[in-house]
This record gives C-alpha cells, structure tokens and sequence, in this order.
C-alpha cells in the first residue's frame, strides 16, 4: 500500500477508515468500503471505495500529477 500524503488542507496525518454499508444499502448484504479522513481537520474525499488502495490513491491524487483515471 501506498503512504498517505499529508491533508492538502492543513497538512494534517491522514488515515484510511473502513465504512460498513448495511444490508438495506447494499442490495441484502453488508460491505465494506475504504476511504481517507485528516486526523487534524476532519477532511475527507467523501467517497468510499470497495478496496483500500482505491481509497489511497484517490487522496494522493494532486491537480498537479495526473486526472481521475489513474487511480
């Protein structure tokens, strides 16, 4: 796995965070889904992805280093 970089926002410590969707979201079952949190000002992407390393390379992701289908 990737390191997390550093939140854009504050330059906080970022953490990968597991969500679990419950049967009534997810078609009978329940899922996990990843995503990434600032410990230092709460940011987040919002979305959740089905893998971990989705997760990290979406908040690693910079306008200055590729577009969306990189990840």
């Amino acid at each position: 796995m990737n390191e997390l970089k550093q939140c854009p926002f504050c330059g906080g410590e970022a953490e990968v965070i597991m969500h679990k969707f419950f049967p009534t979201m997810s078609n009978g079952r329940e899922t996990e889904s990843y995503g990434v949190v600032c410990k230092n000002c709460n940011t987040s992407g919002y979305q959740f992805y089905d893998c971990v390393q989705y997760a990290v390379n979406a908040w690693n992701r910079r306008v200055d280093n590729g577009n969306k289908t990189d990840m």
